[in-house]
Order: C-alpha cells, then structure tokens, then sequence
C-alpha cells in the first residue's frame, strides 16, 4: 500500500535512492509476545554469566571463540547489556583485537511486538485513535532493536511518508532491574585487582546516562532538531522530526528510503554485482563517500565537539548522489575541553610526525603516571605510534585485517596498560566514536590511505578554525571585562595567593597595567584623529576603511572601560 508514496517524501527527489532489496527477499522479522521482567531474572543473569566465564576461562578456546561467546550472552540479555558489551569493545587496551572484534558486531537481536503493543503505546501517547492522525500504518515492523521498533506510516493532515518508533513494553523495567544487577555485579568484579584497570565504576555511570537518555524519547526529539542544523551544515542529512506528536514513548520522524551501510557491508561479501549495479543506478562513488564519511567524523568530535554517539553501519544511510544520512539520534557525544585539548594536540603532533611530543599529551591526560617511570613509558608510547602508523599505511592489506589510522591511540593505550594505567575515560569515548566508523569507512573505501586523509582534513580545519577566532572577536569586548571583573573580584577576596593587596607583586602589576593603559589611551586617540582628519597622520592607515576605525574604536572603549576599573580596585587598600 505504500507503493504510490514517491512525491511524500521530504528529502529532494535527487538524493532518493532505489531499494538494494526488495522487501519479499529480506528473512521476515519474528514477532513474539513481550512479558515483563521476571522475578527470577537476577538468578538468570548471574547463571548465564558464570556459565560464559567458565567456558571462556577455562576452556581451550580462541580470543575469537571468547568473543563470540561474550557477544551472546549480551545479545541474549539484550538492553543494557549490549551496551556493557560495546563499552567492553572501547577497552583494546585490555582485551585482544580478535576478541575486541566480536563485541564490535554487538546488535540487539530481538523479535518484533505485537501489533496490537503497538497500537495501544501510540494512542496512548498521542490521546487520539491512531486513524485520527495516520491515514495509514503498516503493521508490519521495518526495524527492531532492545528498546524499540520502527513502523512506516502516513500522516493524515498532509500525506508525508513517515517513521514512526515504539518503544518496547517494559522497556523502563527491565532497564531499571537490569541497572540493579549490574551495579552489584561491578561491585563484586571491583573486589578483584585484575579488574582494576577496567575502570568499572566509570562504566556504570556511563551506563546509567544512557539509561537516562535513551528511555526518555524526547531528548531524541531534541537531539533531532540540533543534529538537523548542525550537522546539515556539513552536508549530513538528518530527518525532520514531528515535536508535537511526539512523546517519552514514541518518535515521529521523517522515513528516509536508503540503504544503511550494515546492509551494504553485507552485500560487499554476498553480493557484490547487485552493489554495483545499485551503486551505478543511484550515481553513488563509495570511495567519495568514505573519505567524506571519515573528515565529517572528524570536524564533528574534534572541532565543534558534538557528534552522533553511536555510529555503528545501522546507524549510517547512504543516498543518491554521495550524500549520506545519519539516523537514531539517541546518543550525542560531547567531550570534556581538557581531554579534547589534549586528543587534538596529541594527533597534531602524530599528523606532523612528532611522536615524541604526542607522548607527552598522551602522558598528560593519563592519570596518576609514576614519575620514576615516566621516560620508559614515553619512549615505549612513541615505539607504538611509530608502529602504528607504519601499519597504517598498508593500504593493500586484506579488508579484515586492515588496520586504521585510529588504531595508534589503541596501542598508546596497551602500552599505559603494561604498566597498570588506564587511559582517560573522555579519551577512551572518543577513540571508540572513531573505532565505531572504520568498518564503513574500510568497506567504503579498503584502499584508503588514512594518513592522507588526515593531512587533507588538517589543511582544512586550519583555515575554519581561523574563520572562527575571527568571528569570534566580535565577542571579545564583553569576555574581557567579564574575565577582567572576576579577577578582581579573586585579588580582593585574595583567592590567588599574594601576601597582600599593596604587596610589591601588586604595585609592579599595576605599574606596567598604568604603561599598558597611557598606550592604549594613545592609540585611541590617535585612531579618532584619524577619523576625523582628510589626511592620513599615519600612512599605514591612509588605506583603512572608516567603518573599521570605527569599530575599532568602539572596542577600545569598552576594553578600556573594564581596565580602567581593574586597575582601581588593585589600587584600593584592602580594608581589614
């Protein structure tokens, strides 16, 4: 019934693609009916999770078989741990890549809700009968996960195409019991000094902000609305959300018809000659789009700070044209600006081959380094990115032992452990955004040479991050005089450590701040001279713009204004 549905879409016509699959060849999704948790669901979790560690354990088996065997206790579990699962995967420090492999491919295998689940979980958050508001409602699922399931529909008011997501029944209670268990399963892990540097008190809370986030539908909705500006801005597609029809259970968004990059990795392996032939019909370069794919990453984490937290292959669209789309917002990643200092500096210095200096970021945002053992450790961090980057640039090595550019913060991060030191937990979010990339942007493009890539992107982020220093001295003034007020304000309150008010740090401070003052008077005024004079006083100012000296001196008024106050509270005695 939605066949006739091609001019409801809201994404231009142009970057529509046609289906890989035809929806009779893909398995049909199973459909079972949902009871809550059990009463017994503790002894469950806690029988199945001895019964892996005593296979993996004890048994002869691969870091590969363990991975496998750890990836299905978590997907038996489903919710909240798949997510232990995929922040086990960030630990490479800790565990073998074979291993750290298997827990990557960690998806929520679970069947599909009744309709009828369905249908009550809508109208109850809409307040109306679904008919009242969908012309039509496939009852059929596109898409399953752990917390909910997609449906296609139409919306009755103006006939757009649109996808609607259903949280699972007793999706709220599970997680709340699932948190309980794992809280006490740390607990008991933390008493075992193997499991120190697995830094599972981090997890936890890392843990119990998704839980916050992704059971609450409505940050969704607002992560929708930013990310659609945001990363539109970039040229990421992200769909338009319905903010009034949604709700802490349900979202209403624009469907996009694409081809996520889970579907095309598939088809890579099973059937490359239906890829290409889609691949040539919807006019899509893979290698285009990876490289795109990988610098957008980039720009999102490094330079604005605000990317897609989970952008696993489910979670990416390709469209016609080159274009991709990114999908399920619940998760958006923001890094701390001390470890994201630091991240940026340390692959500054990697870009520019100073593995040296990008050891000693390494050393300053790892806690609680030995002095006494600090040469070692940096002489051995910096024989890993060597290393590292040296393997990077095989681009002819087989596509499932291709090793990225990410990669190098991976080793930095085995050597910290050799000398039982974890990284830092911002660190370790980021290097798993990167991580969670490269299987598509391997499939895209398993030729790439990311060490080229990198020094594309670097080119280009420098001239941004310039464009945004400039505007941002338009507000400069007002930061100023707000840096300027709080300083003072600490002098008086002696929060900086000098012996007194009128000691003689303080009066040589304000006798070069008087010097500084007299000059800055002076270039004002000579800059309002300017102003009003035909002629130029100072030729280096002759080919000025008027409305820049102007501007300038507006500036220099406001600045001089906060200066001026400063230096008359230095001047003050301090009363006792």
């Amino acid at each position: 019934m939605f066949d006739d549905w091609r001019d409801t879409y809201m994404i231009k016509k142009k970057y529509r693609t046609t289906p890989l699959y035809e929806r009779g060849e893909r398995p049909a999704l199973e459909i079972k009916d949902v009871v809550g948790p059990s009463s017994f669901r503790l002894f469950y979790i806690f029988r199945l999770f001895f019964k892996t560690l005593w296979r993996t354990r004890f048994g002869r088996v691969t870091d590969q078989a363990k991975g496998v065997e750890w990836r299905s206790f978590f997907e038996t579990l489903g919710g909240l741990w798949i997510k232990v699962g995929q922040l086990l995967a960030m630990r490479t420090d800790l565990f073998k890549r074979d291993f750290t492999n298997e827990l990557i491919k960690l998806q929520s295998r679970v069947p599909c809700f009744p309709y009828a689940n369905v249908e009550q979980i809508v109208e109850e958050s809409l307040g109306k009968k679904l008919g009242l508001v969908f012309s039509e409602f496939d009852q059929t699922p596109v898409a399953a996960a752990s917390l909910a399931q997609v449906h296609k529909a139409r919306l009755l008011r103006n006939g757009k195409r649109v996808a609607v997501k259903v949280q699972r029944p007793f999706a709220k209670e599970f997680l709340k019991r699932d948190l309980v268990v794992i809280r006490r399963l740390f607990n008991f892990l933390k008493k075992f000094s193997s499991f120190k540097l697995m830094m599972l008190d981090d997890m936890y809370w890392e843990l119990d902000a998704m839980f916050t986030e992704e059971i609450d539908f409505r940050y969704e909705v607002v992560n929708l609305i930013e990310a659609k500006e945001r990363f539109g801005a970039y040229g990421v597609y992200v769909p338009e959300v319905y903010k009034k029809l949604s709700s802490e259970k349900l979202v209403v968004m624009e469907f996009i018809e694409g081809v996520t990059m889970s579907d095309y990795i598939v088809a890579r392996r099973e059937d490359p000659l239906r890829l290409n032939l889609w691949l040539k019909k919807n006019k899509i370069k893979p290698k285009k789009v990876g490289s795109f794919l990988l610098r957008n990453i980039w720009q999102q984490a490094l330079e604005d700070n605000y990317f897609h937290g989970d952008l696993q292959p489910g979670n990416i669209m390709l469209l016609a044209r080159n274009r991709i789309a990114f999908i399920d917002l619940g998760s958006i990643g923001v890094t701390d600006e001390e470890t994201l200092s630091y991240y940026r500096q340390q692959w500054s210095a990697i870009g520019k081959k100073n593995y040296s200096k990008a050891a000693d970021f390494t050393l300053l945002s790892a806690p609680d380094v030995p002095r006494e053992h600090q040469y070692h450790i940096r002489e051995t961090i910096v024989r890993g990115i060597r290393g590292s980057m040296l393997k990077a640039s095989l681009t002819e090595t087989d596509i499932d032992k291709k090793t990225t550019f990410h990669n190098a913060s991976n080793d930095v991060n085995k050597e910290l452990a050799k000398f039982q030191l974890s990284p830092n937990w911002g660190m370790l979010k980021l290097i798993r955004t990167f991580l969670t990339i490269d299987p598509s942007v391997i499939n895209l493009n398993p030729k790439i040479d990311l060490k080229k890539e990198w020094v594309i992107y670097y080119k280009e982020a420098r001239w941004r991050v310039i464009d945004k220093q400039i505007a941002s001295l338009v507000e400069l003034p007002a930061e100023l005089m707000d840096n300027m007020s709080l300083m003072s304000k600490m002098l008086r309150l002696n929060a900086i450590n000098f012996k007194g008010v009128n000691g003689k740090g303080t009066m040589i401070a304000t006798f070069i701040l008087d010097i500084l003052k007299w000059l800055l008077i002076a270039g004002l005024i000579l800059v309002a001279y300017q102003l009003v004079r035909t002629q130029a006083v100072v030729p280096q100012l002759a080919n000025v713009p008027k409305i820049y000296l102007v501007i300038t001196l507006v500036i220099g008024l406001v600045f001089m204004k906060g200066f001026t106050g400063l230096l008359r509270r230095l001047k003050q005695p301090e009363k006792r």
